[in-house]
């Protein structure tokens, strides 16, 4: 639960190939999901040339804040621990034989703590960030704009993630041999596996909504911003939390698109100023993914 919950569903990426054949309705899908990364390739393209006029984040907003160093590890720590609680409560009541209702129970519970955790985060922006909210990146004025901004990112961000989600297939078939398959995302399965739609709304909901505005919450807006703060190298706290980022998901294949998908989410924090644009990225991102595994289903 401290990992798994908020993982992407990188894994369906991986399937397409493997799925896209079944129907002329998914090759179609097929057909346009690589035109529009063959696409999002140009904006990459276009992208890496701009950077040899100079690092973009040289003159990034400067988001103050009196919030000392080690209390975003705290809020860290507090997450996974009342994650790890929860997570072994369930399933030391919820009988394992009863799958409906454990699954419930997890994204419910997960839901619940996660908004509680966003709540409290929130205050503690609100009064550690000078200018609060605003200051912190969440300025209702930029919605649109931020919106806009953020399927641009991810638009070029796409074909990066599917090139490493390809590599590590690769790498895997050569080290494993031809059996090798990618990790599927247990949501993922179980917004497949089960039919009951007050049971996917709920995985929906917990995957589009919740997850993404608390991890951004979490990860980008304190921790990335403690980091830049105290390191005063944006690039380094990017990476630093893209890596912890990334490891906290236990699949291990989703590791090298992980890491892709946090530098931007980052990138996109640092260079706007803007918690609406990493927000956005990671709920369009998750529900590309929901959608595909739902029409994959």
């Amino acid at each position: 639960m401290p990992s798994g919950t908020g993982g992407q569903f990188i894994g369906w990426l991986a399937a397409a190939q493997e799925t896209a054949h079944a129907s002329a309705a998914l090759r179609t899908l097929h057909l346009l999901w690589w035109t529009l990364c063959a696409l999002g390739g140009l904006l990459t393209i276009r992208w890496m040339i701009s950077l040899r006029r100079g690092d973009p984040l040289t003159r990034c907003p400067v988001r103050r804040h009196r919030l000392p160093t080690w209390f975003v590890p705290l809020q860290l720590f507090v997450w996974m621990l009342g994650s790890f609680l929860i997570l072994s409560v369930i399933k030391a009541i919820v009988p394992p034989q009863k799958k409906v209702l454990l699954e419930a129970a997890l994204h419910g519970s997960t839901i619940l703590w996660y908004l509680h955790l966003t709540v409290l985060f929130l205050a503690v922006a609100h009064f550690g960030f000078v200018r609060g909210l605003v200051g912190f990146g969440l300025d209702f004025r930029r919605l649109k704009k931020d919106l806009l901004n953020a399927a641009g990112i991810l638009w070029a961000l796409l074909p990066l993630i599917v090139l490493a989600l390809e590599g590590t297939s690769q790498v895997g078939r050569f080290l494993f041999g031809p059996d090798f398959a990618m990790d599927r995302h247990t949501s993922l399965s179980a917004l497949q596996e089960y039919p009951q739609l007050w049971l996917r709304l709920l995985i929906v909901v917990n995957a589009v909504l919740v997850v993404p505005v608390f991890e951004e919450v979490l990860f980008r807006g304190l921790l990335q911003s403690v980091l830049t703060a105290t390191l005063e190298k944006p690039w380094v706290s990017i990476l630093a939390v893209s890596v912890l980022f990334a490891g906290m998901h236990p699949y291990p294949t989703h590791m090298a698109a992980l890491l892709i998908l946090s530098i931007g989410l980052g990138y996109a924090y640092e260079k706007s100023g803007s918690l609406w644009q990493p927000i956005f990225i990671h709920i369009l991102f998750n529900s590309i993914n929901v959608a595909a595994a739902l029409l994959e289903g």
